[in-house]
């Protein structure tokens, strides 16, 4: 019986080079959106006193959106590398 469950990395490589690379470049602006809004909605709430100020937060927001726009910009390099190489192999 056939395996059902493929991996992503299967599913990937099984594509067209431009259907992967559009799928690549949409996932990678999930990642970033994601860690856009993050840092946007996830503010504390400063009325009452002694709780955890923004300023104490914010380089907290910055290193987990700084850590999702890297791995945003990998998925986006390996979503381009993969449609230039598999591109050109298949011209051969």
């Amino acid at each position: 019986m056939a395996r059902r469950n493929k991996d992503l990395l299967t599913l990937m490589l099984n594509k067209p080079p431009a259907e992967a690379l559009v799928f690549g470049v949409l996932l990678a602006i999930a990642i970033w959106a994601a860690g856009f809004f993050f840092q946007l909605f996830v503010t504390p709430d400063e009325s009452s006193p002694g709780t955890i100020t923004t300023e104490t937060l914010q380089p907290m927001f910055e290193l987990i959106r700084g850590f999702l726009n890297i791995v945003a910009g990998f998925i986006l390099l390996v979503a381009v590398l993969q449609y230039l190489v598999r591109g050109a192999l298949l011209k051969k």
